[in-house]
């Protein structure tokens, strides 16, 4: 009865997952007829049973939640067993322990992708605003724009992601960038048609 009694008065295990514990009752008191180690052990399976179930469902709130179906598929077995015993829940441990570990693959996947996905988000802000930077007042050839707008902004997006904005392989993308604008300008006076030749040969070089 304690054993139950924590597991109903822990305001952190909802009223569904906690349902599902208390249906194993019966299953538990027809183990502790059989075995006394129950309330002596704390690595008891049947004991592990009643601590894993409100792990397993942490989050769960609602009986259509896919987690709810496996936590009481698992609960099922044991309450359908002509003879319950000590083996019922220790094949129970075993299966909350393969939910447990899968949910918390994917929780690591979906944490990594969200995380992936913010840094892409930043660094397409931060390219963004490097092209507006480098073309205010500039004039983009209408032929070469897929090359700056397109291609090129992948690539910086590409080693902003790979590499952070500290990286030197960055810092050339966004130079580049600039350099390639730059020399895209039309000639209006000496001093442009000297940065053209002197930039030049070392554009096609980087390019």
């Amino acid at each position: 009865g304690m054993l139950f009694s924590a597991i109903a008065d822990d305001r952190s295990i909802s009223k569904v997952v906690g349902r599902l514990v208390s249906q194993l009752h019966i299953p538990v008191i027809k183990v502790a007829l059989d075995d006394e180690r129950l309330f002596e052990d704390k690595a008891h399976p049947t004991r592990k049973v009643l601590n894993l179930i409100p792990r397993a469902g942490k989050g769960v709130t609602d009986t259509k939640d896919r987690l709810y179906n496996k936590i009481e598929n698992v609960v099922i077995d044991i309450l359908t067993e002509n003879d319950v015993d000590v083996d019922s829940f220790y094949n129970a441990v075993d299966a909350l322990h393969k939910i447990i570990h899968h949910e918390e693959k994917n929780a690591a996947v979906i944490e990594k992708e969200e995380k992936r996905n913010l840094i892409k988000a930043h660094a397409r802000t931060v390219v963004v605003a490097e092209l507006r930077k480098y073309s205010i007042g500039k004039t983009i050839p209408k032929n070469v724009q897929p090359l700056i707008l397109k291609h090129w902004s992948t690539l910086m997006l590409n080693r902003y992601i790979a590499h952070g904005n500290d990286s030197y392989l960055w810092s050339q993308a966004s130079m580049m960038c600039k350099l390639i604008i730059d020399v895209l300008q039309p000639v209006r006076d000496k001093s442009q048609w000297e940065f053209l030749e002197n930039n030049y040969y070392l554009l096609v070089e980087s390019v």
